[in-house]
């Protein structure tokens, strides 16, 4: 397989862009400069398949997404040194978003004049700025990291493969009660939509749960975070739900512990740091699909092919690549289901995906279900610290907030 890549330097200040070193729903949207990619596939005993991909390859969305490049670029060698999918090769062709939304709109009309027949996502911020022209085009965008706020859940074109914010708000809500806290904290960044519309969310889950919920904003490029954390300690919070980047939600834990404030905290993305942290009180995790170290064995694939074609991209962001690397799964299945054969279009591979139900992609997410126009996804996964190590108190099953 070819592959050709470019990068950029950035705008961004390096103390933000360490706030932003790793993933989560939320991040600031500053301009930067990039460029585009794209890797290409030996041709196979069929025709060549091209799909697409946008990410925030460069900018301030890169420390936390540039990675998934990688694991598309993983996941599409594997897949072709396997046969492909139904005989066909893969070319995958990435573009650069440059973390902006005009970097966005400009590779999604690149990708449409290339005629790519679906977006196997990786990780983009900008994902609404783009997803116009990919609509109007009728090309499907399968899954990908944040898949949890829109256009994922709105547009019909967009298949998410994780829980909505307010499904993973509701997970929150439910393990909360579940582990005796009897009363939610957050701490929101002011810096992205995205935060103040997940911070919404987690209150209006919390009402529906009877857990009080409080809620504090605060910038990520703050020097200190020492008066949301005492708000949340005279609010006797005792579960704290940081809506930022794993980088930030250590700054917080920290800043609180220095306050005498120790509540248990809930990470939306995993890091070994949780395991260390003094200053922990307890931990709820959510993973956006089945835990990355989970005793699976299209998990352990997963790690197999990562670990040997993209180990920085496996260890800095795991659950991040097990989401992705899910995107390009949920893509082999729906052709392999939907049949697809020569120069298939994105219709073709739209009208697949929409005969999918109750799919879970050998257990590599909760089911999925796409007839009728459903664009909901249900339930999730939580994740425990036991023993020093993360673990699946649940095992490998979803589990599903409390309904309405």
């Amino acid at each position: 397989m070819r592959l050709v890549s470019c990068s950029a330097g950035s705008a961004v200040s390096l103390r933000v862009r360490r706030r932003l070193s790793a993933v989560g729903a939320v991040m600031l949207l500053f301009l930067a400069a990039a460029c585009s990619g794209s890797s290409g596939a030996a041709s196979g005993g069929g025709s060549t398949w091209k799909i697409g991909a946008i990410v925030d390859q460069t900018g301030p969305g890169a420390a936390a997404y540039a990675g998934t490049a990688q694991v598309l670029q993983a996941w599409v060698k594997h897949t072709n040194q396997q046969g492909g999918i139904n005989g066909h090769q893969l070319e995958l062709v990435l573009k650069d978003s440059k973390s902006t939304p005009a970097g966005g709109l400009q590779a999604a009309g690149e990708l449409v004049r290339d005629k790519v027949i679906a977006l196997v996502q990786g990780g983009s911020l900008v994902a609404s700025a783009w997803a116009k022209p990919l609509a109007q085009a009728g090309i499907p965008v399968i899954c990908g990291a944040p898949a949890a706020s829109p256009p994922y859940g709105t547009e019909k074109n967009f298949y998410p493969c994780v829980p909505s914010a307010a499904t993973s708000t509701g997970l929150i809500a439910k393990a909360a009660l579940q582990s005796g806290y009897r009363s939610i904290g957050v701490v929101a960044c002011v810096e992205a939509p995205v935060c103040g519309q997940t911070a919404k969310a987690m209150q209006e889950s919390g009402e529906k749960a009877g857990v009080p919920v409080v809620v504090q904003s605060t910038s990520l490029s703050a020097p200190s975070f020492a008066a949301p954390c005492l708000a949340l300690k005279d609010a006797h919070a005792e579960l704290v739900f940081a809506i930022a980047p794993p980088d930030t939600t250590f700054s917080i834990i920290d800043s609180c512990g220095q306050q005498n404030y120790r509540p248990a905290y809930v990470a939306g993305q995993l890091s070994n740091k949780f395991l260390t942290n003094s200053n922990l009180g307890g931990f709820v995790g959510l993973t956006e699909t089945a835990p990355y170290f989970a005793d699976l064995p299209a998990l352990k694939t997963f790690r197999d092919v990562m670990q040997a074609e993209a180990p920085d991209a496996y260890t800095g962001h795991p659950d991040t690549s097990a989401t992705v690397w899910a995107s390009g799964e949920l893509f082999k299945r729906a052709a392999e289901t939907g049949k697809l054969a020569d120069a298939p279009t994105a219709t073709d591979v739209a009208a697949a995906l929409d005969k999918l139900s109750g799919e879970t992609v050998d257990g590599l997410t909760a089911p999925l279900t796409f007839t009728n126009g459903n664009r909901t996804v249900s339930c999730g996964f939580v994740v425990s610290i036991k023993d020093g190590k993360f673990a699946d108190p649940f095992g490998t099953k979803p589990v599903c907030p409390p309904a309405s």
